[in-house]
């Protein structure tokens, strides 16, 4: 007997119909998302060789941080649509941005307008948050000068589907930020400076200042990169307003920020929403000049070593007697400690691959770094290589007879800077090419006449500490420029 199919005859035109309209959708969505991927790719990539252009015009003038200004205006005619002054930085990365974005086929990249320090100084017929042109904004009332070179571009996408259900051409809009710093000191002009990123609370990281006595810091200010404790009754005074006391994100908490038990200074000398201070550093000390081994020195009053050559060393030890250190390289494997005695060295670096140093204030110590200009590690005096251990840090408790002059750049290490010092002139011999020398041949000093860079550094004590910043920070940061996220 016959099966009666007649009544299921004709599905398969159903299921062709279904299939068919579900491969042309998947196929217009791959042709238009393709289509759009692309075009945001292209609009992408002119706008950040554009952003880059106008950038690198800016960066190619090498500007200096601590003398840079931004332009009272960009020399823009509103009504003409064109720069009177081509000479003027902002018109100058304004055409350089253009220029590559013709060359990438963006043609009409309007001047949306000129932000100096959060003011809009002028402005074309579009607004500056329009979605297609080129904005520039300059900051020059922070530690760290800035430069923004912003380039929007909007493109028309032609679709070969999508317009079947929506009227019209897709809309798509990237954005390219460059940010230009000015080069000048790694230090911004900071004597103190704190690279840890994060304070809990005091216990890792940040400026920490307490006790009964006072800290001035002539010429320079403070950086921290986390948080800013000032506590007890000392009193600080950063005597450059220039520099002040710096901070990334200051706030009236203990744990990232700003806190003063007691401050002396009004706190218009705060500056806060500063950049996080990238420091790289000076010229690591080259150890393999020095061909001897590494071996210890010890000093003491009954048995002293009058003289240090430089080379390699496992542990200094001076515990006594009268101590040289004839000028050149150091480079030790160990500590580095003065507990007595007298301690002398000019036109020295101390490269402290691992170890810690501990000067207790019961030895007088004067120690300068190279003061020739032309010296591979001019300005440089302490180098540690080495990570923190909180419970050891580095030690400088100075006294009246003491002097420490040249950078100390401690990085990842706990610096402890304690003692009594006061302001004082001393001989031509000492004083750096960076200082000015008086009409009797000698230049202002302290016991610190230095810089302290490191992960957390303390200044503490009952003692009155005098610390002159005189710019011998010699470790030049070049001009950078880099995409923003």
């Amino acid at each position: 007997m016959k099966k009666n199919y007649r009544q299921e005859k004709g599905q398969i035109i159903v299921l062709l119909a279904v299939s068919l309209v579900v491969v042309m959708m998947v196929a217009a969505l791959a042709v238009d998302g393709g289509m759009v991927y692309s075009e945001r790719r292209f609009a992408q990539n002119a706008a950040d060789a554009s952003a880059l252009a106008g950038g690198g015009t800016i960066l190619y003038t090498e500007l200096e941080n601590e003398t840079f200004t931004c332009p009272a205006n960009a020399s823009f005619n509103k009504g003409a649509k064109k720069f009177s002054d081509n000479s003027n930085l902002i018109a100058k990365a304004y055409i350089a941005a253009r220029n590559v974005a013709q060359i990438n086929n963006v043609s009409d990249l309007p001047f949306l307008g000129y932000i100096r320090n959060g003011t809009t100084v002028t402005a074309d017929t579009m607004d500056v948050n329009a979605n297609h042109g080129v904005l520039i904004e300059c900051t020059d009332n922070t530690t760290q000068k800035t430069i923004d070179v912003t380039v929007r571009v909007t493109s028309q996408i032609s679709t070969a589907f999508a317009h079947l259900i929506y009227p019209g051409d897709l809309q798509t809009t990237n954005e390219a930020i460059v940010r230009n710093e000015p080069g000048g000191k790694g230090s911004l002009g900071n004597a103190i400076v704190s690279l840890s990123p994060d304070c809990n609370k005091g216990k890792d990281g940040g400026i920490y200042v307490h006790g009964a006595g006072s800290l001035n810091i002539v010429n320079g200010g403070t950086f921290s990169n986390s948080c800013l404790y000032i506590g007890g009754n000392k009193p600080v005074d950063a005597l450059s307003a220039d520099a002040g006391f710096n901070l990334v994100d200051p706030s009236e908490t203990y744990s990232g920020g700003l806190y003063f038990d007691w401050l002396h200074n009004p706190t218009e000398h705060v500056h806060g929403s500063q950049s996080s201070l990238i420091f790289p550093g000076p010229v690591k000390p080259d150890c393999s000049i020095h061909t001897d081994p590494f071996n210890d020195i010890k000093s003491t009053k009954g048995n002293p070593v009058p003289s240090i050559s430089p080379g390699n060393y496992d542990d200094i030890d001076i515990q006594g007697g009268n101590v040289n250190f004839e000028p050149g390289l150091y480079c030790l494997s160990g500590d580095f400690s003065a507990t007595g005695g007298k301690v002398t060295g000019v036109d020295v670096t101390f490269y402290m691959q691992s170890g810690i140093v501990h000067f207790n204030g019961n030895s007088d110590v004067m120690l300068v770094a190279p003061t020739d200009s032309d010296d591979d590690y001019y300005g440089l005096l302490f180098y540690f290589d080495g990570s923190g251990n909180k419970n050891n840090p580095i030690l400088f408790n100075g006294n009246n007879a003491s002097y420490f002059s040249g950078q100390v750049y401690a990085p990842d290490m706990y610096i402890s800077v304690g003692g009594e010092s006061e302001q004082f002139s001393i001989d031509e011999a000492y004083c750096s090419d960076s200082q000015e020398l008086t009409e009797a041949g000698k230049c202002d000093a302290a016991t610190f006449t230095t810089q302290f860079i490191g992960w957390q550094v303390t200044v503490g004590g009952n003692g009155n500490i005098d610390i002159i910043y005189n710019g011998q920070a010699t470790n030049k940061v070049s001009s950078r420029m880099y995409l923003k996220d």
